[in-house]
């Protein structure tokens, strides 16, 4: 865990370096001190913070000189999954197929934006035969694709490119890539159709 983005010191003062000084007051055997989390929307898993006692002139280190806390993450991974309601586009009027990427879940997470990697298959060339707003590349046929901030879902369309080669209807697979910031759920791919 990283300190003032994942969690607050009161009482300790910064020394630089990870280092922070915390004072037992006068007449007292010992203090307490917290370690106080962040409570953001991130989905990082348990975390911790490894408090190790420094070396100084001013007292000698006793056993044990280390304790590791625990940060519990209440945000956990969402589910995606991939549909359509128009899977069907074509080359005339450049009439566009769409995909809905839809997460479910996540303990508070869908507060952030969350990225969906997305493989694009099928008998059709990206950017050749379609064009596909709203993803960014990603080499190997994979895109990146953005559920917004506080959004359950986002609809994003392919547009087919009316050219004048006859091809006969040709299709685009798409499908959930894995990712360690979601869980890929059902359905996990979706076949869009281009006429001709």
């Amino acid at each position: 865990a990283s300190t003032d983005t994942d969690y607050g010191r009161p009482g300790g003062v910064a020394q630089g370096g990870g280092v922070f000084l915390y004072a037992i007051p006068a007449g007292q055997a010992s203090a307490t001190f917290q370690i106080t989390p962040v409570d953001d929307a991130l989905v990082e898993g348990d975390e911790t913070v490894t408090v190790t006692i420094e070396a100084n002139a001013g007292y000698a280190r006793g056993s044990p000189a280390s304790v590791t806390l625990v940060v519990v993450d209440d945000d956990f991974r969402p589910t995606v999954a991939v549909s359509s309601a128009d899977p069907t586009g074509a080359e005339a009027g450049s009439d566009p197929a769409t995909f809905t990427l839809t997460r479910s879940g996540g303990g508070g997470s869908d507060a952030a934006q969350l990225n969906v990697f997305v493989q694009l298959g099928g008998t059709a060339s990206t950017d050749t035969d379609y064009g596909r707003p709203g993803g960014v590349a990603q080499g190997g046929g994979v895109f990146l694709y953005a559920i917004p901030a506080g959004q359950a879902n986002a609809t994003f369309s392919i547009v087919p490119v009316d050219d004048a080669l006859v091809e006969g209807t040709e299709t685009v697979v798409v499908t959930l890539a894995a990712n360690a910031a979601y869980v890929v759920g059902a359905p996990a791919s979706v076949q869009l159709n281009i006429l001709d």
